[in-house]
C-alpha cells in the first residue's frame, strides 16, 4: 500500500474520480464504485497525515460522482455499488473528523443521495 501511494497511485485514483468523464466504454459509475471500494478498504490503515491531505478530497469526489450523475447512470447502478460508496465515505470521514461531525455529514449525504435516487 505504501509503494502504491508513494508511486502516486492514490493521486491518480483521485484524478480519475474527480475529473474523468463518465462514459459507457472507459469509466462507468459502477467502475467508480469499484475504485471507491479499492480506496476505502485500507482507510483504517492510512496515516493521519494522509487522511488530512486526501480524505476530504476522496469524500468530495465520491459525493460529486454519485450526486451529479445523470438519471440513466443512477438507475443502472448496482445496489451494492451505491452501498459501498456510502460505506466508503463513512469510513473515510470517521478517520478525518470528530464522530458527531462525521455522523452529521453522512446523514446529509445519505439524504441527498436518497433524494437523488428517488428523483431519477
Amino acid at each position: 500500500m505504501d509503494m502504491f501511494g508513494n508511486s502516486g497511485g492514490f493521486d491518480e485514483l483521485l484524478d480519475v474520480m474527480e475529473s474523468q468523464e463518465l462514459d459507457d466504454k472507459n469509466l462507468t459509475l459502477t467502475a467508480v464504485g469499484y475504485l471507491i471500494t479499492l480506496v476505502s478498504m485500507p482507510s483504517k490503515l492510512w496515516h493521519k497525515d494522509f487522511v488530512a491531505s486526501h480524505g476530504a478530497r476522496f469524500c468530495a469526489a465520491i459525493e460529486k460522482r454519485f450526486l451529479e450523475s445523470d438519471d440513466v447512470k443512477l438507475r443502472e447502478l448496482d445496489q451494492n455499488c451505491s452501498y459501498q460508496a456510502i460505506l466508503a465515505t463513512s469510513m473515510i470521514r470517521a478517520r478525518s473528523m470528530r464522530r458527531a461531525e462525521a455522523k452529521k455529514e453522512m446523514e446529509v449525504f445519505n439524504l441527498k443521495f436518497t433524494k437523488r435516487c428517488l428523483e431519477s
